[in-house]
């Protein structure tokens, strides 16, 4: 963990890509491998500085009083005023640049100053004393008429900001593990700088996947740079659960092919359906969809 006192010029950039998105009810019009067709995508989101433990417990699917520190707006008439605006990277990936969490969540001129929507928590600027230590998420469509949020359509947070290993979860979950294979993702902002821009990637991949759909057997094809690191390749059902895990451990650098027979852990076949499932290297997560045919 780092000191206290180099949180003042810390925060985020994070990236949503609206393909990753599995509720097409709160998908932004997005979802299960299409992008959000929308020209605009508005970040609502909130930090809350009471203690570690305090800002995770008191997550909940909606209302949390994690949103201690909000920037952006929404209820009936939300205004389209840029305020929490993303910027879009293309193919259905956008993006939040927040330098500083004091200076964004501290700004008295764009920071909310209402209470939550059935809630008395009311939104305050952030003091330059006090630490982020987790983030609340939601987007929306410029009138708000669509959102983006987890696989339930509720809330998306990040916890422990103050660490060098900050967690997405979905809050859906009960059990408030880490999310996996999540529409959003992040790098760390420290005095301006956005740590890991110049680490090499662990491995390539560029959808190789076939057959797709399959019914017997299909083969995942990936580029392996650094065969040091530890390996893993998950696949998930449409609500996020891990139903198979298909690798685990280090394989040989340069190209590398697994095949599996869309069977779970147990051995037992999938239904058929829509799946996805990761690659996972360590500084470098990829995804793709899976679909198992009768």
């Amino acid at each position: 963990m780092l000191a206290s006192g180099a949180f003042a010029q810390q925060g985020l950039k994070i990236y949503l890509d609206t393909k990753k998105f599995v509720n097409l009810d709160c998908s932004l019009q997005g979802g299960q491998g299409n992008p959000s067709p929308l020209p605009k995508i508005y970040a609502h989101t909130g930090v809350c500085t009471t203690n570690p433990t305090y800002c995770q417990t008191q997550i909940i699917p909606m209302n949390s009083r994690v949103w201690q520190h909000v920037v952006g707006n929404w209820g009936a008439n939300p205004a389209d005023d840029g305020i929490g605006q993303m910027t879009n990277e293309g193919n259905g990936i956008w993006s939040l640049r927040i330098t500083s969490y004091h200076r964004y969540y501290g700004d008295s001129g764009i920071v909310s100053l209402v209470a939550s929507p059935g809630d008395t928590l009311v939104s305050t600027p952030m003091q330059p004393n006090q630490t982020a230590y987790t983030m609340g998420l939601v987007f929306r469509s410029a009138d708000a008429s669509t959102s983006g949020r987890d696989n339930m359509c509720s809330d998306i947070f990040i916890t422990n900001l103050e660490t060098n290993t900050p967690l997405i979860i979905g809050s859906s979950d009960p059990t408030l593990s880490e999310w996996i294979n999540p529409p959003i993702s992040f790098k760390k902002v420290i005095n301006g700088v956005e740590v890991g821009l110049q680490e090499a990637r662990s491995f390539e991949y560029h959808s190789k996947v076939y057959p797709n759909p399959f019914k017997d057997e299909t083969r995942i094809e990936f580029f392996v740079n650094d065969a040091s690191r530890n390996y893993s390749i998950s696949v998930f059902d449409v609500n996020g659960r891990r139903v198979a895990s298909v690798l685990e451990g280090k394989v040989k650098a340069g190209l590398n092919t697994l095949d599996w027979d869309g069977t779970n852990d147990a051995g037992e076949k999938l239904n058929k359906g829509l799946y996805y499932f990761t690659i996972n290297g360590g500084n470098q997560v990829a995804s793709d969809k899976l679909i198992i045919l009768d």
